[in-house]
């Protein structure tokens, strides 16, 4: 008698060639905190969080593109756009996915816009001429883009944030965030107070706004554009703000600050556990307080 063959063990491939548009319509299984890796190389990702152990892929295989290829387990799937002869005339993919809402997602992208909603696993993010739009439940979340923006939305308390041209507007976040632009301002906001925040800009403004743990340490620095961090509580800390070619802006109540050479403040909230330094070449510091 035959042994009947446990589906998870069973590796899944799928090739679906297409030179003109073609429709897609996949299902798989995925476990609950199961893993999917999706690329696609112009177009659309498009994933949304559900209460089914399953993966179902609908869209448009792009004119041109040679297959879509899904492989792997209810562990772990990977959706993967080919276009192996690089060709640069392909039509847009668009991938719509819906996903076990706890699931792992890791999302690239080449001239792609990337979007995610209503899940709560691990989330990474990376297009290339394209935007990144998420309005998740996860707790570490990582968004990457060049010629695009970042919006975010999520509870996160490990986020990593890096544009190239692109503006980043990110609100719910606590914990550590190291977020860095090149020619875009930075929006941030905090549902919970940061621990550890890791700022940097090249042309452009960040913006900070939220409270802080009694041990946090803020750096920031900005080259060409404004720094400005509003403190939604009293802050103990021990703030150091270096200008170059821009002022120093100190709106928090009662407190004053000792000057040193080039533009260097200190300033000394409460016992000063937390360690703030800020620097800004070309541009001003602001520091208010709630």
């Amino acid at each position: 008698m035959c042994k009947p063959i446990l589906f998870s063990t069973v590796l899944l491939l799928t090739t679906v060639s297409a030179w003109a548009e073609t429709p897609i319509d996949e299902t798989r299984p995925l476990a609950a905190d199961g893993r999917l890796h999706v690329s696609n190389v112009s177009g659309i990702i498009s994933v949304q969080g559900w209460s089914r152990n399953e993966v179902e892929i609908t869209g448009m295989l792009g004119e041109g593109v040679e297959k879509l290829e899904i492989s792997g387990d209810k562990n772990s799937l990977d959706v993967l756009v080919r276009n192996p002869n690089k060709r640069r005339d392909i039509g847009e993919t668009t991938l719509t996915i819906k996903v076990p809402s706890g699931a792992g997602l890791d999302l690239e992208g080449v001239s792609a816009d990337i979007i995610v909603s209503a899940v709560k696993g691990k989330l990474a993010a990376t297009t290339v001429s394209g935007d990144v739009r998420l309005k998740v439940e996860s707790e570490q979340v990582a968004g990457r883009t060049v010629s695009g923006d970042i919006e975010l939305v999520a509870p996160s308390r490990d986020t990593k944030l890096y544009t190239v041209s692109g503006d980043v507007d990110a609100s719910g976040l606590q914990g550590r965030v190291a977020l860095e632009t090149v020619s875009g301002d930075a929006d941030l906001t905090g549902a919970g107070p940061f621990s550890d925040l890791q700022l940097k800009s090249i042309s452009g403004d960040i913006t900070v706004k939220g409270a802080f743990t009694a041990d946090a340490r803020v750096v920031g620095e900005t080259l060409s554009g404004d720094l400005l961090v509003k403190t939604a509580a009293p802050v103990s800390a021990a703030l150091t703000v270096n200008t170059f070619s821009g002022a120093f802006n100190n709106r928090l109540a009662s407190t004053a600050s000792s000057s040193g050479p080039k533009g260097r403040h200190e300033i000394k909230l409460g016992d000063g556990k937390a360690r703030i330094d800020l620097s800004s070449f070309s541009g001003d510091v602001t520091l208010s307080g709630p």
